[in-house]
């Protein structure tokens, strides 16, 4: 078996698309997937051999490409060393520079802990940091009936900055290597990521000569003895039923060995394949840094290391190693700063500050609006859908609330306010309290951070603290009263 070590240097910005949930801002992955190396060099070989559409009648094509005859790593960043994703159990102490490695601490450990790098190299006792330089661009949005800019209306890309190098490898049997060396051995141009159209994705990539395969980690492995298996990339594993899972007890059996401890976080992985204009399946996917401690070593644990565990290693996912972490407490670090995402050097727009206003006001009518649906949901012994309706009519006028509430007291109306409650509070009560005061209807914090980022802030506060409470009331009666129609 052979590998190919290849260096990928940005030489524009690019975009590997990563979903966020926000619609104003497409973020980016921090490294260049296996499966976007696979489609630069997929898409190179149809281009030169003509091959178009019927690409996977070609023999050579279908082994290389399809059938996983070549293995494409992930690419990371590349500094003085290649690093890899730090496993989620190493944690630098909060006040102290001393690291840890969480998955050999016993469960009295209660030193405060933190993040350390998203990307490092472990070496024994040691380890060196390493981060990936962002930043955020704005852009206008496009009417694609006319092909001109929307006037006004802005998205935000995250994209990996130039002049990075990101490195990984490729990795097959000795005649497949050797044949797609001839085909890509050199320097050449390609493009990489969302928007290769526009100003990104240019990067310049570098094939190594082929070398003998030879695990680069340096680990002491003793067959029956526990061990941590430490995720170099995403991972797929598929349960019984053939879906993919991160259940615990389908990762040991796709192992065959008992996992005793495990950090992992998991998330879903989702690829466009621009040949098929099509979506490749959706997976719940492991996620790179995820570690387990291991009863024993997997009896085939060399195989594993070489080619990976679960589906579609071919695209980079399951790679993996054993006795990567092996300290409890790593005694020295790398302390360089960490580079963080690079904002524009320019004056932030002035449409663009009013933007951000309307997104903040927007976001607080929704939180408003949630929270008073759930405190709704609360109460029992609803009133009659007539006087909710009074009551809801009687928000609209949210200055004199207060007033009109003591036009109840005495009447039927006001029993059927006390009988209800949310165990701790009468609806009466409950009600009196939300007119006492705005103090419920400030900014989180996240959105005051953001307003803060821009260097703004919201005008007439306690104006708007008055509306927001009048959309709680107005959200609150409709929600109770909905629940008595169906009740």
């Amino acid at each position: 078996m052979k590998s190919i070590e290849i260096k990928i240097k940005t030489l524009n910005p690019i975009i590997i698309a990563e979903n966020s949930g926000d619609r104003n801002m497409l973020n980016t992955k921090n490294y260049i997937p296996g499966s976007s190396l696979l489609g630069v060099f997929a898409g190179k070989y149809i281009r030169e051999n003509n091959l178009g559409k019927d690409a996977h009648k070609n023999l050579e094509f279908n082994s290389h490409f399809l059938k996983g005859g070549l293995i494409f790593s992930d690419a990371f960043i590349f500094d003085k060393n290649r690093n890899y994703p730090t496993p989620l159990s190493v944690r630098k102490e909060k006040y102290d520079d001393v690291i840890f490695d969480l998955i050999f601490q016993e469960k009295d450990f209660d030193a405060q802990t933190e993040t350390f790098s998203q990307f490092s190299k472990l070496d024994g006792g040691s380890i060196s940091k390493s981060e990936v330089k962002k930043e955020i661009s704005f852009h206008h949005a496009r009417n694609w009936e006319t092909q001109t800019s929307q006037k006004g209306v802005i998205f935000n890309y995250e994209n990996i900055i130039r002049n990075q190098i990101f490195a990984g490898n490729i990795i097959g049997d000795d005649e497949i290597i050797d044949t797609f060396y001839k085909e890509f051995s050199g320097k050449f141009i390609a493009y990489i990521g969302k928007s290769k159209n526009s100003q990104y994705g240019k990067t310049e990539i570098e094939l190594s000569n082929p070398k003998e395969y030879k695990w680069e980690f340096k680990t002491d492995i003793e067959l029956n003895s526990e061990i941590v298996m430490t995720c170099l990339s995403d991972a797929i594993v598929y349960n019984k039923s053939g879906f993919s899972t991160t259940n615990i007890c389908d990762i040991s059996r796709e192992l065959k060995v008992k996992i005793k401890k495990a950090f992992m976080k998991q998330n879903r992985n989702e690829q466009f394949v621009n040949i098929w204009k099509l979506k490749k399946q959706s997976e719940n996917v492991i996620l790179a840094g995820s570690c387990f401690l291991l009863e024993k070593v997997p009896e085939n644990y060399e195989d594993l290391q070489k080619i990976g565990f679960g589906e579609r290693m071919n695209e980079g996912f399951g790679q993996i190693v054993f006795g990567y972490q092996s300290e409890d407490e790593i005694k020295s670090f790398d302390a360089n700063p960490v580079n963080e995402k690079l904002k524009p050097k320019t004056e932030i727009p002035e449409f663009v500050i009013n933007l951000v206003k309307a997104i903040v006001i927007e976001k607080l009518f929704e939180i408003e609006t949630g929270r008073a649906m759930s405190e709704a949901s609360r109460f029992v012994r609803i009133p009659t859908k007539s006087l909710l309706g009074k009551l809801q009519l009687m928000s609209q006028n949210i200055n004199k609330f207060k007033e009109n509430l003591e036009y109840f007291k005495g009447k039927p109306a006001e029993k059927q306010l006390i009988k209800s409650h949310n165990t701790k509070l009468t609806l009466l009560d409950y009600l009196n309290k939300k007119c006492m005061n705005t103090e419920d209807f400030g900014i989180p914090s996240d959105l005051d951070d953001l307003l803060y980022n821009v260097k703004t802030e919201l005008e007439n506060i306690e104006q708007l603290k008055v509306k927001l409470k009048q959309k709680f009331l107005e959200t609150f009666f409709n929600s109770l009263r909905k629940r008595e129609v169906k009740k």
